[in-house]
């Protein structure tokens, strides 16, 4: 009897100790650092307005937009870290392609929808 009572005992403390280190350690991967996010609002439309999320130390965004792969405009973004920021596009119309290039520092990131 006294040996069940020890091995429910170290059970029970092995599954609080498993679970103390893996919440822990979820939470610190959780943790952003260092990087930038860019997305779609709507990816089910036709919509080409995004967002961008900033979680560095550099506020300041380029980007760039291409309707059926013909540039359109490139305008500037500034966003705050920790901050997301979201474009509202203008340029709506019947459109086989849409493609975003965002520049942050020398980094690029593109998002694009095709409609074909």
């Amino acid at each position: 009897m006294a040996n069940q009572k020890t091995i429910i005992l170290f059970t029970a403390l092995f599954i609080l100790i498993s679970f103390s280190f893996l919440a822990f350690w979820e939470k610190k991967q959780s943790i952003i650092n260092n990087g930038w996010f860019l997305y779609f609002d709507d990816i089910q439309t036709s919509s080409a307005d995004f967002t961008v999320e900033n979680y560095t130390d550099k506020e300041n965004f380029e980007w760039e937009l291409y309707l059926d792969d013909k540039f359109i405009k490139r305008e500037t973004l500034q966003v705050l870290k920790n901050n997301s920021k979201n474009v509202i596009i203008d340029e709506q119309s019947e459109l086989k392609s849409i493609k975003i290039k965002v520049f942050h520092s020398k980094e690029l990131k593109e998002i694009y929808k095709n409609f074909e």
